[in-house]
């Protein structure tokens, strides 16, 4: 399948994995209509022999419910889902004590690869 360069994943029901300038690879999945999308960071802490800083975050690799996606259009501003060269904005369920949700920002976006719904990309990935 061919990459895409944006990516609306509350509209458009597919598997995703979404790469970013500091080498993450985050699998979005929104395939089931009648369950809540979620994000599995597929890589976890510190890359090896990127110019650009990662961090280890709460939760690596484990499914997270994601309510909203979106990027910042320097014209149009918010902008509902993902797009390559700029910055993933995640609004993700609640992982802190007495959070109400969770907000993680990206660098910006390499690449989007759609996934077959059969795909077991999120079982192994990244810096191995």
């Amino acid at each position: 399948m061919p990459a895409a360069l944006t990516v609306e994943p509350f509209r458009t029901r597919g598997r995703w994995v979404v790469t970013t300038a500091s080498g993450a690879a985050h699998l979005i999945d929104s395939l089931d209509p009648d369950v809540a999308a979620t994000i599995i960071r597929l890589t976890d802490g510190p890359p090896t022999g990127s110019p650009v800083p990662r961090a280890a975050l709460r939760r690596d690799r484990a499914a997270l419910r994601v309510t909203s996606v979106h990027h910042v259009d320097p014209v149009l501003g918010r902008v509902e889902g993902v797009a390559v060269g700029r910055e993933m904005w995640l609004v993700l369920e609640p992982l802190g004590v007495g959070a109400d949700v969770t907000v993680r920002r990206t660098t910006p976006v390499t690449a989007i690869d759609p996934q077959p719904a059969d795909s077991d990309q999120g079982a192994v990935h990244g810096d191995e």
